[in-house]
């Protein structure tokens, strides 16, 4: 399973976040935003996001309504591998 799934969300520091933090930085969004974006757009996945608080819903519709390039798409795959 991939750092997506089973394992959590990658950790502060690591080479997967650092990725999902450098894409983020491209389009104004948080780590967060841009997995779900990149979620969203995989045929066969399902993500339940945490929705705790109003703050939570706000961010997690905040990664809609945009894309991510392909170039960026691939680099997310590379670390994340289906």
């Amino acid at each position: 399973m991939n750092a997506l799934g089973m394992k959590g969300f990658p950790e502060v520091g690591s080479i997967e976040r650092n990725i999902l933090n450098i894409i983020g930085g491209k389009y104004g969004k948080t780590a967060y935003q841009v997995a779900l974006n990149w979620i969203l757009r995989q045929q066969g996945l399902v993500t339940i996001p945490k929705a705790a608080s109003k703050e939570h819903i706000i961010d997690n519709l905040n990664a809609l309504g945009w894309e991510l390039e392909k170039e960026d798409m691939e680099q997310i795959e590379r670390y994340f591998p289906l």
